[in-house]
């Protein structure tokens, strides 16, 4: 579990607070963005506080194992008649009390059992939400840097249109173009200032939920945040071959949070088959006690439902006034009870046919989950691979498209290509448009698909991105 305890434990100790009245900007990396998430989000928070209950649980049903001291005090006070007299007698006496458990054996307790396999169900539980936020956060923060790009690459677009336009109003009042010309110009520029409006009412929206996902976006406005970053990260995972999708599952099957609990709930039940044996023990009880100067020290064995637990008691008085009884120091006293269970009604027998049962469906929900993730860890991983052969050919697609446009653009102005119409510039601008969207399109989805294939892995690194070059296919 180191793998993913250390990150966590990392990550809940970066301390960042963000306040309305904040007058200068914050800048948040992607780890710095985990790293809130980790201690600020809601869902791990309350989940914490479910773990922290469970573990208060588990104390107290521990608390057997642990000293037991006390102080008490008794008051009796009673009539005594002897040869016609008439006598009152009091006792009033204080005693300072020690027990501890020194040996447990036997059967699990139920209660025991219970509480334990709550704690270790809310346990995963809490690994999972952890998981969850940061792949969450991730999505986020790429989606975000994602929509920042193509907002730049469409302001450089528009730069180009935005020329084109004051070219075609130079050549107008030159006479050399007629006004729809200049209008059809004109028409690039708002088309596409509307699309980086739309982009940037988009990135407005990504940023608060990016902050909501982090747990930060009531205290922290999103104009004094900024979000820092490239989309980075992606050329680590090797999707070249099936040597590497056999390593993907095999790693898998050491990070995933529910394998790791159902191979715990598995090894539990082995324990619970293996315990039924003692349901064949002889009940068994004794206790031995010795007084020495007042003071009584006892061990008590005593079995509940096949649990056998051997106490240490040590008694001393405190405090002692009273009409004293004529005792002597060392005294021993023993007892020994044995009971042999001949025939319960095949008690036992049914007992180990549940127990036995419970574990074979474990282990087909074991084998299952195995199944599951391999087809998940294949499944995200082909899907990467062909996402990034279909961006490539997008890339170069939208590459192409845009040279034609520009080609055609410029041979209208020629009047040697008398051919060439307007209807054909706008067949090539939407062209190019289709092609631009289908390529931003598909590089979100490549950025998505890899990370599925991370969560499908189970990986949980929060630094690598600072440590791999920036990777973003040419823009163009």
């Amino acid at each position: 579990m180191n793998h993913i305890v250390i990150p966590m434990l990392i990550a809940a100790s970066f301390l960042w607070s963000a306040s309305p009245a904040s007058a200068q900007e914050t800048s948040l990396t992607l780890e710095q963005c985990i790293q809130v998430a980790l201690k600020k989000n809601k869902d791990i928070l309350r989940s914490q506080e479910t773990l922290t209950e469970m573990r208060g649980k588990v104390m107290e049903d521990d608390s057997d194992r642990l000293p037991h001291l006390s102080v008490e005090g008794n008051y009796t006070n009673w009539e005594h008649v002897s040869e016609g007299v008439d006598r009152d007698n009091e006792d009033l006496t204080t005693e300072l009390k020690l027990r501890q458990e020194v040996l447990r054996f036997g059967d699990t307790r139920r209660s025991t059992f219970e509480v334990r396999r709550t704690l270790r169900k809310k346990t995963f539980e809490h690994r999972n939400i952890l998981l969850n936020v940061f792949y969450e956060v991730r999505r986020a923060f790429f989606s975000y840097l994602l929509t920042q790009d193509e907002i730049e690459q469409r302001q450089e677009l528009l730069k180009e249109f935005e020329r084109k336009h004051d070219r075609m109003k130079e050549r107008y009042e030159a006479g050399k173009v007629i006004l729809v010309e200049v209008e059809e110009a004109e028409l690039d520029v708002l088309d596409e200032q509307l699309r980086i409006r739309d982009l940037k009412r988009k990135l407005r929206t990504q940023k608060m939920d990016l902050l909501r996902k982090m747990g930060i976006l009531e205290t922290a406005p999103p104009r004094k945040v900024q979000i820092v970053g490239r989309i980075a990260g992606i050329e680590d995972l090797d999707v070249s071959s099936e040597e590497v999708l056999e390593a993907m599952v095999a790693e898998a099957f050491r990070r995933r949070i529910e394998l790791m609990e159902l191979e715990a709930d598995v090894k539990e039940q082995r324990r619970e088959v293996e315990e039924v044996a003692w349901h064949w023990f002889p009940d068994l009880s004794a206790k031995a006690s010795y007084n020495y100067r007042e003071t009584d020290v006892g061990l008590d064995l005593k079995g509940t439902d096949q649990t056998w637990t051997t106490d240490l008691s040590a008694t001393r008085p405190l405090y002692r006034r009273e009409n004293p009884l004529p005792e002597d120091d060392g005294d021993w006293e023993i007892q020994v009870g044995l009971k042999f269970p001949l025939f319960e009604g095949l008690r036992s027998w049914g007992l180990l046919k549940q127990e036995r049962t419970k574990l074979r469906r474990l282990m087909y929900d074991l084998e299952k989950k195995r199944n599951g993730i391999e087809f998940e860890v294949a499944n995200a991983f082909y899907h990467l691979r062909g996402t990034k052969e279909q961006l490539e050919i997008k890339r170069r697609s939208a590459e192409i498209k845009k040279k034609r446009l520009e080609v055609v653009e410029a041979k209208i102005e020629l009047p040697i290509e008398s051919y060439l119409t307007y209807d054909d510039i706008l067949r090539q601008r939407q062209t190019f448009v289709a092609a631009q969207k289908a390529y931003f399109d598909e590089r979100f989805g490549y950025v998505m698909a890899g990370e599925s294939l991370r969560k499908a892995i189970g990986r949980m690194e929060t630094n690598s991105e600072e440590k791999k070059s920036s990777h973003s296919p040419e823009n163009p």
